[in-house]
């Protein structure tokens, strides 16, 4: 989901942080409809808007998940003021969830999946009561690196682990704070440069053991993101590169004699 999610992001050209949003909502929303007596229910334990959804699931040319990842988006979009068309969310939705390589044309097709969009969209902000603004750890990490003096390659390290950290539901479990702590904690670790003091964590109220929680679930998503790598090339030989030069050289000479002959 988060891949696809992601490959919808990077279409649409949408800031990081907008991004991070939409997939806090995503995170959110599935949380909150696969807990009995949350807000997406009514008085009777019905998941509001089920009926709708179940219409539009129907008719929808592409898997569900797809579908709420595009809702997601518009949602994100709306609430952070960035303008993205709905025609350019199920444009892209489209082109990267279906087998075509071709542009969605304005036919059944697009409008069927238009409206699934719109259900799902609507289906979001019933489970959310409307709360579709979260609150980003962003501001917190750069306040405490400025605060740490951090070297710009911890600065760095520690921004990208909180972008991917939305890959996972991290906010569902700690406040923005704490996330923005372990996601230091964790760049410390990787890039192995110390913090100063030692125990700065505990000026803004965050014990060790969530940092070394939000870092352990830091370093498994980058295995696992790793583990899906290609898998390195062989390293060049000194062989093969004087081999490769020799080639180049007898080109280059092939060509300067073909130059002559012509002349």
């Amino acid at each position: 989901v988060c891949s696809f999610f992601r490959q919808l992001a990077h279409d649409l050209e949408m800031p990081p942080t907008t991004t991070c949003a939409a997939l806090a909502i995503l995170h959110a929303y599935k949380a909150e409809r696969d807990r009995p007596g949350g807000s997406g229910f009514d008085t009777e334990g019905k998941q509001l808007g089920a009926a709708s959804s179940a219409r539009e699931k129907e008719k929808s040319p592409l898997e569900w998940y797809k579908v709420e990842c595009a809702a997601a988006v518009l949602l994100a979009c709306k609430s952070g003021e960035v303008a993205r068309k709905v025609r350019d969310v199920v444009n892209v939705t489209h082109l990267r969830g279906s087998s075509s390589s071709q542009p969605i044309q304005v036919t059944a097709e697009f409008w069927d999946l238009r409206d699934a969009v719109v259900a799902a969209e609507q289906d979001l902000l019933r489970a959310l009561g409307f709360g579709v603004r979260p609150d980003l750890p962003f501001a917190f990490l750069l306040n405490y690196l400025r605060a740490l003096a951090a070297p710009a390659a911890l600065a760095s390290t520690a921004y990208t682990l909180l972008v991917e950290s939305f890959d996972v539901d991290l906010a569902g479990r700690y406040l923005p704070h704490v996330i923005a702590a372990g996601c230091i904690y964790a760049a410390s670790l990787v890039t192995e440069i110390p913090l100063d003091p030692p125990s700065w964590h505990q000026v803004i109220s965050v014990s060790r053991a969530d940092l070394e929680d939000v870092a352990a679930t830091l370093v498994a998503l980058l295995e696992q993101a790793a583990a899906r790598l290609p898998p390195k090339p062989a390293p060049i030989t000194e062989a093969e590169v004087e081999a490769a030069k020799e080639e180049d050289e007898k080109k280059s000479r092939e060509f300067r004699l073909w130059l002559r002959a012509t002349k």
